[in-house]
This record gives structure tokens, sequence and C-alpha cells, in this order.
């Protein structure tokens, strides 16, 4: 039986399929690992496809699926106990406010141009550490062995990085002038 909040359980599913990009992302950045991070997605989008029918209509249903994907990732970090863990759930938590915090701004934070400009913003030797996370899908304990840093450090800069980047793109989008 259907959610009523969905005319039908395709269009439900439709939704969280339209997700599935940013909830990688998401997941990306909790597991390090692109590879992982689309099995977790995937088992995510399978547990919101079981759980369909206890979804509350009135509650976002994008923060809904993002929750079910974070504890899904949670259980994987727990699963695989590697040290260190790859992030702490604190800091798991801590990012997962941020992301609701910037979930309003979404269609906006995402200027290239703007991000652009930003990125030209930092030092050479961040941009190297976001070249080595994101372009060279470089884990946080191998860019800690790189730089001769301590793996907390390299995800502390990472956050530092991420929402100095972020309030520079929304700064740089409210300076632009309205269409």
């Amino acid at each position: 039986m259907p959610n009523d909040y969905f005319e039908n359980e395709d269009l439900m599913m439709k939704r969280a399929m339209e997700l599935q990009p940013v909830l990688m992302a998401y997941v990306t950045g909790m597991v390090g690992n692109l590879d992982v991070a689309e099995d977790v997605v995937q088992n995510g989008l399978i547990r919101i496809w079981s759980k369909r029918e206890v979804f509350t209509p009135g509650k976002s249903f994008r923060s809904w699926c993002f929750e079910i994907c974070r504890r899904t990732a949670l259980e994987w970090i727990r699963a695989q106990k590697r040290a260190p863990i790859a992030l702490d759930e604190e800091t798991i938590s801590a990012l997962a406010d941020d992301h609701a915090a910037c979930e309003q701004a979404a269609p906006e934070l995402f200027s290239l141009e703007a991000l652009r400009r930003c990125l030209a913003k930092l030092s050479d030797r961040t941009r190297e550490l976001l070249d080595l996370k994101y372009a060279g899908n470089l884990d946080c304990g191998q860019i800690a062995a790189r730089f001769g840093r301590p793996v907390e450090s390299v995800y502390v800069t990472l956050s530092r990085t991420r929402a100095q980047l972020r309030d520079c793109i929304l700064k740089q989008r409210a300076m632009e002038p309205l269409q």
C-alpha cells in the first residue's frame, strides 16, 4: 500500500533516485571512497524502499533519505573496525547539521563560477589537499601521509575548507545581480 504522501510508490522511488547524486557526494565524504559510497547509497536506497510505509507525510523526504543513508554509512564504518575510523559519529553529526543548513540554499550553492572564484582564494597547499581528496580520490590517511600530518588534522582542514567554500559561495551568490 503506497504512502498517502506520494501518489504511488513509483513516484516515491523516483524522488529517491533523483537524490542519488547528492546522496553519493554526502556518503563519499563520510566513507572516503567512491566505490564504497556507491554500495552504501545503493543499500540506503533499498532501505528507503523497504521503509516507504513509515515515511511521515509533512516531513522533508530529502532529509529522511539523507538520514537513512547516513545511518547506513555509519553501520558500514562500524563494521570496518579500521583504525582510524574515517570519521567519528560526532563529526558525522556535525557534517549532517552543516548539510541541513546548506540544503536551504542548495540551488544557489552550486554555482560553478562562484566555486572557481572561491577556490582561487585558497592557498596552494589547501587546493592541493582538495585536489588529492576529490580529483585524486585519495583517502584522508593517504593525504596525511603525503603531507606528513596526522589524519585528524586532514579531516579538520577538509571540514573547515568546505565550510569556508560554502560561505564564500553564498557571499558570491548574494553579490550577484538579480536576474
